[in-house]
């Protein structure tokens, strides 16, 4: 299902759902849900029941007998659906087509059957809360990875109407649709120009790309995930937070903290901590860390791109571990404080992030490599010479977009002191209503009816 229905889709149930009784509206949103995977591929559907089939049987049993034989037995079961129809289907060229959220609900499967055999979760009596957990539609295109302890104590209760918290959703939804249509879909226009390497580009244009791309796969997945949890929160249901301004940390560590929260939080919990995490000698904790990032980056796609994405940040990371006694040594002999020297820290993290995004956008060794030695073209005139208005974005989408984006991170930030949608949620009718106007006469100049759209699916649909 494309962008635009998928919305369509989102809101039309947020709103109807509550025009059914309230018995009835989990199983509403549950036969949507069920829609919305048999529109996409039928095969999604079937393999979404056998996994939800697998996780209800599963975790019944694990309670039960507590074996360990038996909780790696359905683990591997599990993981071998995701290996078989993602990975084996890519490297051999089955031509199987890409199985709605197959990456999320799978990961949400072993999670909860992780949580079940070590006693902090109880096993699921209910098959339609089972169904509920791992299919709920708006968050099986690209998460959050929700978590069992959270939202099958949600099913569980009946879904009452809340206004302001249905005000809260829209808006969410509303400014998550801004992001990705408006902003990220524009930028996307000029890094496909600019990573075409058909077009020859090179030197600071690459290295204009690399920034580019950093801020349009910022709004497209943040997009989705405001999407997402607007859409969840409309219906009753809330979803995680999934980004918490990870442009503005101060060291790769933190980024992770902020950055698809869902998914670090999940890597961190079931595979990091149980190799060992940072206990052991300091070489253990540089393999644990290696590994898992080259796990989370083997998630995200089948070529080698990703994978040394994933490297490049664990490789961050260890070397922030090595390095941090002697830059705390430097920064308190030197005196480095204050607001010039944090920003300059974040900048740094920026660039960092920014660098090994390249390989993100560039995933096939056969782009990759002949891309890297253009980067290092010395051409300063490409700025003056009109090199980047000749990429298909007009001056006024330039500006829509410089204003826009940073509309979003003075939201952002404002959100870590206060709610800020609840905050405009609140707000008189009239100025709701001015709001709600220019969000959606920007989505539809600058989105629906502009330059930038197209039937594309969410970047992080694709994993």
């Amino acid at each position: 299902m494309e962008l635009l229905s998928f919305c369509r889709l989102l809101l039309l149930v947020g709103v109807l759902c509550y025009l059914l009784p309230v018995r009835a509206r989990k199983y509403g949103i549950l036969i949507v849900s069920w829609y919305f995977f048999l529109v996409n591929e039928k095969w999604s559907l079937l393999l979404v029941l056998a996994v939800i089939t697998i996780s209800y049987v599963g975790g019944r049993w694990i309670e039960k007998r507590n074996s360990r034989g038996s909780f790696t037995i359905l683990v591997l079961l599990i993981f071998s659906v995701l290996v078989l129809f993602k990975y084996v289907n890519a490297w051999l060229g089955l031509g199987m087509p890409i199985f709605l959220g197959l990456s999320y609900y799978t990961l949400m499967a072993v999670g909860y059957l992780t949580e079940v055999y070590r006693g902090k979760e109880k096993a699921e009596k209910n098959f339609i809360q089972c169904c509920l957990f791992l299919s709920f539609f708006p968050q099986v295109m690209a998460g959050p990875i929700g978590r069992s302890r959270s939202l099958l104590s949600q099913w569980e209760k009946p879904i009452f109407f809340h206004d302001l918290r249905f005000r809260t959703g829209f808006l969410m939804f509303l400014i998550g649709v801004f992001e990705k249509m408006v902003l990220a879909d524009n930028l996307g226009i000029l890094t496909d120009y600019i990573y075409n390497l058909d077009n020859n580009c090179e030197g600071f244009v690459l290295l204009a790309g690399m920034i580019i791309y950093a801020f349009q796969i910022y709004f497209d997945f943040a997009g989705y995930s405001l999407i997402a949890i607007g859409g969840a929160k409309m219906m009753g249901i809330e979803l995680m937070t999934n980004f918490d301004s990870p442009y503005s940390s101060l060291s790769i560590r933190e980024f992770w903290r902020r950055w698809h929260i869902s998914l670090s939080s999940w890597f961190r919990d079931y595979l990091y901590i149980p190799l060992g995490g940072s206990r052991g000698s300091e070489w253990r904790i540089v393999l644990n860390t290696l590994l898992v990032f080259l796990a989370s980056g083997i998630w995200h796609g089948t070529t080698l791109g990703f994978a040394l994405w994933g490297l490049i940040h664990g490789v961050y990371l260890v070397m922030g571990r090595f390095t941090e006694p002697f830059r705390e040594k430097v920064r308190k002999k030197l005196r480095l404080d204050g607001k010039i020297y944090r920003t300059f820290r974040r900048l740094v993290v920026f660039l960092l992030v920014a660098v090994a995004f390249v390989p993100f956008r560039l995933p096939e060794a056969a782009q990759l490599i002949p891309a890297i030695p253009r980067f290092f073209v010395f051409n300063p005139g490409v700025f003056t010479d009109g090199t980047f208005s000749e990429m298909g974005v007009s001056f006024v989408t330039w500006g829509i977009c410089i204003l826009g984006g940073i509309c979003i991170f003075i939201l952002d930030s404002f959100q870590k002191k206060k709610n800020a949608f609840e905050c405009m949620a609140k707000l008189k009718f009239g100025n709701r209503l001015l709001i709600y106007a220019v969000l959606m006469f920007l989505i539809l100049t600058a989105g629906v009816y502009g330059i930038s759209y197209s039937a594309s699916n969410f970047i992080y649909g694709q994993f």
